[in-house]
């Protein structure tokens, strides 16, 4: 029982640290190339105003800094979490006031590959980039279509009143251009077309729009087009130790007190990361072998009989674990929690119960299984939490039990709890 309330509070801290990072959003900055790879560091020109135009980079590991163009790259996360997609598109360097419509009739559109910041992902996505003027420029692209710019037409209303009456009587639909292209896109959506001409050129304004449009069609799955789309596996060794209890009950009382024994774990790992949930779910795979040894010892009369029991329990075991663990990040840090189930199967065992019975002075010894009926073969649930640095994971898993034998009247059981140490070497 102390060992299930140790696993519990230990859940509740890790659970606690999680939720504090995250909303402390200390996360870590990455880059993804234009192979789905991904590598950590940090970004260092974030500070000036508008969106960068080019990245300097420090890679985690090799600290080397490198300037990277938008058309090297396929999207990051800066310092603070924010995601940006790298992409081909119209930008619009139109003056933002002008004194005579006639000499802007039109926006100035200039195809450019730029860094798009990621406001909203649903069955419409959001992005906006900044200019170094500071201006703000939004984009929108309906599932899979192309990235189309929101052109905004606001600056037209700062030219003089004559020409803006001209203006609005020969080219009144320019004049909504923005709206437009949102109620175009939203066409499948009636019942917010009101909503869409009262909306400015802003982003609380659109962002609103877009999050009614996604709720409208529960478009709650994400894209990840800022993450890999390449699934990645990668191979690791494990090695583990812990304390465990075998525990003995004959019609639900307890029979024999067993010494705590110190299960060993020893075994191979293939995690794997799936591309549409890249660095928050992973799903293990761990082979693994375990030893432990327990015994008890007992004595007791049964008139006249005087009777001594020594029990020993040593069993080795294959170990298959198929679980999937859910991860949030703290800076280089990165905490999980799993659960799985696990397939244990005992190869062999020292399975011995040497009873000695006294009459008098007169001694007998006989051997029986100290496990009767052993059950070989064995299905379980595992749970565990744990982080992460670097290639080396550190994991507390709690492994409960079924029962070791076929007996109904007994019930014999081995609880462990054990620290995992995985370290990866192998990435494909």
């Amino acid at each position: 029982m102390k060992i299930i309330h140790c696993f519990i509070i230990l859940c509740l801290l890790t659970t606690t640290l999680s939720s504090f990072c995250q909303n402390l959003r200390i996360n870590q900055a990455y880059v993804v190339n234009l192979q789905g790879d991904t590598t950590r560091g940090r970004i260092l020109n974030l500070q000036g105003i508008g969106t960068p135009r080019n990245l300097e980079f420090m890679n985690e590991q090799t600290k080397e800094v490198i300037t990277l163009k938008p058309d090297e790259i396929r999207s990051f996360a800066d310092n603070e979490g924010r995601l940006y997609l790298s992409a081909h598109v119209s930008v619009d360097y139109s003056p933002v006031e002008t004194n005579s419509l006639l000499e802007t009739p039109e926006p100035e559109l200039k195809p450019e590959t730029i860094f798009l910041e990621v406001l909203r992902v649903g069955k419409i996505d959001l992005y906006k980039t900044v200019l170094r003027s500071g201006r703000f420029l939004f984009y929108a692209q309906k599932e899979y279509d192309t990235i189309i710019p929101l052109v905004d037409y606001y600056y037209i209303s700062r030219a003089k009143e004559s020409d803006i009456a001209e203006f609005q009587r020969d080219n009144k639909i320019h004049a909504v251009k923005y709206l437009g292209q949102l109620s175009f896109m939203m066409a499948d959506y009636p019942e917010l077309q009101n909503e869409i001409h009262s909306v400015k050129y802003t982003q609380k304004d659109i962002s609103s729009v877009i999050d009614s449009y996604n709720g409208h069609f529960e478009s709650q799955e994400s894209k990840q087009i800022l993450r890999s789309d390449k699934t990645i596996q990668y191979f690791g060794v494990t090695l583990g130790a812990g304390a465990g209890k075998l525990s003995y009950l004959k019609f639900g009382s307890s029979q024999y007190d067993f010494t705590t024994d110190f299960p060993v774990r020893i075994g191979v790992d293939w995690h794997i990361i799936p591309a549409t949930l890249k660095g928050r779910l992973q799903v293990r795979n761990q082979l693994s072998y375990e030893w432990y040894k327990t015994a008890a010892s007992k004595s007791y009369t049964m008139s006249p009989v005087n009777y001594l029991d020594n029990l020993t329990f040593a069993p080795g075991s294959l170990i298959l674990t198929n679980s999937a663990r859910l991860y949030v990040s703290c800076q280089s840090l990165k905490f999980f929690v799993g659960a799985g189930i696990t397939n244990s199967y005992f190869l062999h065992a020292k399975n011995e119960l040497i009873r000695q019975s006294t009459i008098v002075s007169t001694t007998e010894t006989e051997t029986y299984a100290a496990v009767r009926d052993l059950v070989k073969y064995h299905l379980f649930y595992t749970v565990g939490v744990g982080i992460e640095y670097g290639r080396l994971g550190l994991e507390l898993r709690f492994d409960p039990a079924k029962s070791l034998t076929k007996i109904s009247s007994i019930d014999i059981f081995h609880q462990g709890l054990l620290f995992m140490l995985t370290y990866r070497f192998i990435d494909l």
